[in-house]
């Protein structure tokens, strides 16, 4: 096959690829779909189902060819729109209540019919694309396959993670301990959850609020805060008497130069060395603290 994407290709190529009889070679084409705006117009009604999916797959995905290959019932040209994060929400919505007009059908590659819908429903569902409120309306069973995509999204109501939490699903709450979008009294609830079994979780997220790394560093282990979005909050720390409470400033990478300065030369060695793990840290301000406190053993 020619390379595609060298300029003497010649212009009847593409059409002629794209109608051969051999499917693999139209499936080579289709590798190249994803990138290609006018390789997936000229795929996307292809007769096997495998190949009009490689147009669904298409980044910024138009809505009129969205729209054309919605109009496909093969699971395989669902399966690929339900993951599309560019396809419209009416399309992605219309997926994942009903599983599209005209009803999804199995096909030779998903022969299927139930995995085929728990497929497009549960790609749907973990596709920030799809709307919140379609998501949201989906009745979650016993099955945590949708709750586990429902966890990882960002959009949801506070009330939903919530939801999602009392599955007692262990996977489900860890994912739900570690979204950014958990609300954070939901997060010190789990905080303390099952004596403390999702603690490493919540300190994963980078929302974690503050008070629960004030409370983490003040048991003497060292708070994970590179890149806590609360900086008014971590100033304010920086500040604080307490060496433990200070060192949670420490360890952010968004602390301006000359906080960072001072928290180098703090007189507490612990809160002085985490502020100095910091790339922009000069030479000459490691060998300041080194000089200072000696060389750690």
């Amino acid at each position: 096959m020619y390379d595609i994407d060298r300029d003497d290709i010649p212009d009847d190529l593409l059409p002629r690829l794209a109608t051969w009889p051999d499917t693999a070679v139209r499936l080579a084409l289709g590798a190249h779909a994803a990138e290609r705006p006018d390789i997936a117009q000229l795929l996307a009604d292809d007769e096997d189902c495998s190949v009009a999916a490689c147009a669904a797959r298409l980044w910024k995905l138009p809505e009129k060819l969205a729209v054309r290959l919605a109009g496909r019932a093969e699971a395989c040209v669902r399966a690929a729109l339900a993951s599309n994060m560019h396809a419209p929400g009416v399309i992605l919505a219309g997926l994942i209540c009903n599983g599209g007009e005209p009803e999804t059908i199995p096909c030779q590659h998903r022969p299927d019919t139930a995995a085929v819908v728990s497929e497009v429903r549960l790609l749907t569902a973990g596709n920030p694309a799809t709307p919140a409120a379609a998501v949201e309306s989906l009745p979650v069973g016993p099955d945590p396959t949708l709750a586990l995509a429902l966890a990882c999204r960002s959009d949801l109501r506070d009330e939903t993670y919530r939801h999602l939490l009392e599955l007692r699903d262990h996977n489900v709450i860890a994912r739900v301990a570690m979204n950014w979008a958990t609300p954070p009294d939901l997060l010190r609830e789990l905080y303390d959850l099952d004596a403390g079994r999702w603690q490493p979780c919540v300190l994963a997220n980078p929302r974690t609020p503050l008070d629960l790394l004030v409370r983490y560093s003040r048991e003497g282990s060292a708070p994970p805060t590179d890149y806590h979005p609360d900086l008014d909050g971590l100033l304010a720390l920086a500040q604080h008497a307490d060496p433990r409470i200070r060192l949670v400033a420490a360890a952010s990478n968004k602390l301006p130069a000359d906080v960072r300065a001072t928290l180098i030369e703090d007189a507490d060695f612990d809160v002085a060395n985490r502020a100095a793990r910091y790339y922009a840290v000069s030479a000459e301000q490691v060998r300041a603290l080194v000089l200072r406190y000696g060389s750690p053993e």
